[in-house]
């Protein structure tokens, strides 16, 4: 077997950056932070599972919109609002936001709807080594 120098440099700037998305997730405070423990109440996700960046941009969006849970209600983990819970959770999963302007595009690849399933991921992204899909999947 024969180790390339790139497969030695890759491996080292992945093992390096391994642990940036929880820096963001450990440094989020405030009403972001608040927003992202809300959202995973309402997603079933823990909320080291949820993108700080994107829990940011969402909230930003329902800012604008002038539909935002308030400051306590955040704080209080609840919205009171089903709507606005419903809104909050098609945001997570779909990755877009709906704005005076039409729906914005938060994210694609942190969307929720790709951690639903064992098998989805994002078009353009690789489930595996090549050839993975002619295999059937193992069983437990």
């Amino acid at each position: 077997m024969t180790i390339r120098r790139r497969t030695i440099l890759l491996s080292t700037v992945a093992t390096a950056t391994a642990g940036w998305p929880q820096l963001g997730v450990a440094q989020a405070a405030g009403p972001v932070g608040d927003f992202l423990a809300l959202s995973a109440r309402l997603t079933g996700f823990p909320v080291s599972a949820l993108s700080a960046g994107v829990g940011a941009m969402l909230l930003k969006s329902f800012q604008a919109q002038g539909a935002q849970p308030g400051p306590g209600q955040l704080a209080a983990n609840t919205t009171r609002s089903p709507a606005l819970d419903a809104e909050i959770i098609a945001a997570w999963y779909s990755g877009v936001s709906q704005t005076a302007a039409g729906p914005v595009v938060v994210t694609h690849d942190e969307a929720l709807v790709w951690h639903s399933a064992d098998f989805l991921h994002p078009p353009g992204q690789c489930g595996g080594a090549f050839g993975y899909w002619s295999n059937p999947p193992a069983t437990a």
